[in-house]
């Protein structure tokens, strides 16, 4: 998994908040509890994948219950339009 680097709840939480781009992309505090606080799940890894540019501002979680696994990293406007596209289209 290249690009992805563990890092601790603590410092997963900080990037969600600092790069997650507030309440009208839906990464809010209220999202961060009920997701991360109150449904905690010990033994679960925390990854992050830095912005490749700045255009990389789109923040996505993935969340992994086959490998305990968190991924958060970043799309860009168009690759995120794109996930949502139906083949053919």
């Amino acid at each position: 998994m290249s690009g992805f680097k563990e890092v601790t709840k603590k410092e997963f939480k900080k990037i969600y908040f600092r790069l997650g781009g507030g309440p009208y992309s839906g990464w809010t505090a209220d999202y961060w509890e009920r997701h991360f606080e109150d449904e905690e799940r010990p033994g679960w890894r925390f990854l992050v994948e830095a912005p490749r540019s700045s255009e990389h501002d789109s923040m996505w979680i993935v969340t992994d219950p086959e490998k305990k696994e968190y991924r958060l990293f970043f799309l860009t406007d168009e690759s995120t339009e794109n996930f949502f596209d139906h083949p053919g289209k």
